[in-house]
C-alpha cells in the first residue's frame, strides 16, 4: 500500500510540526470569522504529547501526490489553489494554522511544476502565517526564497527544511501546544486530496483513483487527532465534516495480500522489505461523492 510519501519539495517541513498558540473555533453553524481568541486548547482525551506526535508522524506527507499528478501528464493549474489574497481572511490562529497547511501543500504543487514566480508569492504567504504563529524564526526564508528560484537547489531546500523542522518540533513539544500542529497536518492533507480529486475529475487517471481510495486510512488517523480536541468548537466543526467524509470512505474496501517480508542490502545496510500489497475497491460513484465532499469542506475553510 502506498500513501502520500515525502517528496523533495520546499515545504515538506510544514506538515509535521507541533505548532502552538491558539484560539477558539466554529461548529457547523458558527461563522469562522467570528471566532474569539482564547488560550491553548486542552486535549479532550488524556493522551501524551508523544502519543499525538506518533500519530502525526504516521500520517504520510501530502506532497507525493503533486509528483504523481505531473507524471500523469496533467497540466499545471493555479486555479485549483487557494489564492494568496485569502490570507487576510484568516484572523484567528486556528484558521491560520489550517490554511498554513493548505498553502504549504499548494507550494509543494507549485514547486514540482517549477513555477518560480508563483513559488515566491506563495512562499511569502507561508512566511506571513508562520511569523504570525511565532514559528517563522525557525526557517531562513531569505535563503529558501533564493533556493526556490532554481529547481537545481532541491537537495539544499530539503536539508534546510529538515533542519528547521527538527528545531521546531523540539521547541513546540516543550511548549505543549499541539492543537495547531493537528490543524496544519489536516489542512495539508485536505488540500492534497482536493487537488488530486479535481485532477481526477478531468483525467480519470487510475493511479489517482487508487491514491484517493487509500486516503481512507489517513482520514481515520486524522479523525483520531481531531477527537483529541473535540471539546473546542472549531475542532468540533471540523470533526463533524470529516465524519461525513468518513461515512463515504467506509464504503471503500481495501484488501491486503500478505507476503512474507524479505531482507536486502542497500548502501551497505541490511533493510527489511515489506512485500504486502493492497487492492483498493472504489467505485466511480464513491469517487464522485468523495470529490464533492472534499470540495465542500475545503470551500468552507478557505473562504
Amino acid at each position: 500500500m502506498k500513501g502520500f510519501i515525502p517528496f523533495m519539495a520546499l515545504t515538506t517541513l510544514l506538515f509535521f510540526t507541533h505548532c502552538m498558540n491558539d484560539d477558539s473555533g466554529n461548529s457547523d453553524d458558527i461563522d469562522l470569522d467570528a471566532e474569539l481568541e482564547k488560550g491553548s486548547v486542552s486535549p479532550e482525551i488524556d493522551i501524551s504529547p508523544d502519543a499525538i506526535e506518533d500519530v502525526i508522524n504516521a500520517i504520510p506527507s501530502p506532497l507525493e501526490i503533486s509528483s504523481m499528478i505531473r507524471e500523469s501528464g496533467a497540466d499545471y493549474s493555479e486555479e485549483m489553489l487557494n489564492p494568496t489574497e485569502n490570507v487576510d481572511k484568516y484572523i484567528t490562529n486556528k484558521r491560520k494554522a489550517f490554511n498554513l497547511g493548505i498553502y504549504g501543500a499548494d507550494l509543494g504543487y507549485i514547486n514540482i511544476y517549477d513555477q518560480t514566480s508563483s513559488s515566491i508569492v506563495y512562499l511569502e504567504t507561508v512566511k506571513e502565517i508562520a511569523d504570525d504563529l511565532k514559528i517563522g524564526h525557525f526557517f531562513d526564508f531569505n535563503t529558501l526564497k533564493r533556493l526556490a528560484a532554481n529547481s537545481a537547489n532541491i537537495d539544499s531546500l530539503l536539508y534546510i527544511s529538515t533542519s528547521g523542522l527538527e528545531k521546531m518540533n523540539q521547541y513546540l513539544r516543550q511548549q505543549n501546544r499541539g492543537d495547531l500542529s493537528v490543524l496544519i497536518v489536516t489542512g495539508g492533507w485536505l488540500e492534497a486530496t482536493y487537488i488530486a480529486s479535481q485532477v481526477f475529475k478531468e483525467s480519470q487517471n487510475a493511479d489517482l483513483a487508487e491514491r484517493l481510495g487509500e486516503q481512507k486510512i489517513t482520514l481515520d488517523e486524522l479523525i483520531i487527532l481531531l477527537n483529541v480536541y473535540k471539546s473546542d468548537p472549531y475542532f468540533k466543526g471540523l470533526l463533524a465534516d470529516f465524519e461525513k467524509l468518513k461515512e463515504i470512505y467506509d464504503q471503500v474496501a481495501i484488501k491486503y495480500d500478505y507476503k512474507e517480508p524479505t531482507t536486502e542490502e542497500r548502501d551497505g545496510m541490511l533493510v527489511i522489505v515489506d512485500n504486502t500489497t493492497s487492492t483498493i475497491d472504489i467505485t466511480d460513484e464513491q469517487l464522485a461523492t468523495i470529490t464533492d465532499q472534499v470540495a465542500n469542506i475545503r470551500t468552507k475553510l478557505v473562504n
